[in-house]
């Protein structure tokens, strides 16, 4: 069984196989052995006389009643589709939940994954991180640090660092034109195999320095920045940020809190916090379109009276939201406390936008927007039908502060 993220590459490389075995080269060696059955010889299933068969579908089609000894996916992914998670969710959710299953003898049969790399939430990483699964991996450059020895005993030759995979047909020249005209993004995940740039994708590790103790005096303004996981116990994580300000202008991240639970789960640990960090720190909370996000910001403004709370309703896209923050950590004006999280914080900034998880950044991003406007710039007005006895002390720039 063979499928692509489009059938009609399936079907060509179905019909390919099939004009082989027809050839009269393969006829006159085996045709005697291998011959097509006549009233099953289509293009999307043909079947030989010895009850062989080849089947060819989308990704995403229904493989439903049938299996094979070998299943095949070829490129699971559109590239073009590499920016929608919604997309890339609903393939990797096939490939585990209908694809996986094909096999007519698990314990016999092989499963073959091809494909380039286009986002560290593709089917390729979810394969990955089952651990069980033999990774060839061919990056157009050569990477010592990612020498690739497969489990059947091959072994990339490859000695010397950016040596070309195939330079008889992509030399220097055709590989540098290819890189300038995809791009740093594309190139990686399309010529090198890994999701973002090997420096780092919009942001890079070696920007941010880890520092030890903070100058307390130096500190003119903090805020602590949540983001809340879309699903319960899933993927996702719920992230709150505190962040500083210092009278030079630098910003220093000096805590993380993460945690993956029930939303009444989350509301305790963002109290708490609260309470941690003091009345000076200012607290956002995400308010997500509609009624639902203005009660849900409503109900957290309600629970943390007494503090500075901004419900902040971002209208950018990620990668826009994150541009000035990355401009701040490559001028070297973001700092890091050295604490536990930071090896996970670099982790994920260091493959934005194409990493699996990007709360962190979120937190980041909407932390130095906020902080470098003078803390309120960014925030907006949250609706409250009725106020239900809350008390407006004061509306700020764009705020409201209750």
């Amino acid at each position: 069984m063979f499928a692509s993220y489009n059938a009609a590459l399936s079907i060509r490389d179905a019909l390919k196989m099939r004009r082989i075995v027809e050839s009269p080269w393969y006829q006159a060696n085996w045709g005697e052995t291998v011959k097509f059955m006549g009233d099953q010889n289509a293009k999307t299933k043909f079947e030989n006389t010895a009850t062989g068969y080849r089947m060819a579908l989308g990704v995403g089609g229904s493989a439903t009643g049938d299996g094979g000894d070998i299943t095949v996916v070829d490129d699971p992914h559109n590239v073009l589709d590499a920016l929608s998670d919604k997309v890339l969710q609903s393939t990797c959710d096939w490939h585990a939940e209908a694809w996986s299953s094909r096999l007519n003898d698990p314990k016999t049969g092989c499963r073959v994954v091809i494909g380039q790399r286009v986002s560290e939430k593709d089917v390729s990483q979810q394969i990955i991180d089952q651990g069980d699964w033999c990774e060839l991996i061919l990056p157009m450059r050569y990477e010592p640090d990612r020498h690739c020895v497969t489990a059947i005993g091959w072994e990339d030759w490859r000695k010397t660092d950016g040596e070309l995979l195939w330079p008889q047909r992509f030399g220097e020249k055709e590989a540098q034109e290819l890189e300038r005209s995809m791009g740093s993004y594309a190139a990686a995940a399309q010529l090198q195999q890994r999701p973002a740039p090997r420096g780092g994708g919009m942001y890079q590790r070696g920007w941010f320095e880890v520092i030890k103790a903070l100058a307390e005096p130096s500190v003119i303004k903090r805020a602590r920045i949540w983001d809340f996981a879309a699903t319960q116990d899933g993927g996702d994580w719920s992230t709150g940020m505190l962040v500083a300000k210092t009278v030079r202008g630098q910003f220093i991240v000096e805590d993380i809190v993460r945690l993956q639970g029930s939303p009444f789960r989350v509301r305790e640990t963002v109290e708490n916090t609260a309470k941690r960090d003091g009345h000076a720190v200012h607290i956002l909370i995400p308010q997500d379109p509609g009624q639902a996000g203005a009660d849900q910001a409503a109900d957290y403004i309600r629970r943390l009276a007494g503090y500075v709370v901004h419900a902040i309703r971002p209208s950018q896209n990620k990668a826009t939201r994150a541009a000035p923050a990355a401009a701040q950590a490559e001028a070297g004006n973001i700092k890091l406390m050295d604490r536990p999280w930071v090896g996970c914080l670099l982790d994920e900034l260091s493959v934005f936008p194409n990493g699996r998880n990007d709360d962190q950044v979120d937190t980041l991003s909407d932390a130095i927007n906020y902080l470098a406007q003078g803390g309120g710039g960014m925030a907006s007005s949250v609706n409250l039908p009725g106020r239900h006895g809350i008390e407006k002390i004061e509306r700020g720039r764009d705020a409201m502060r209750f």
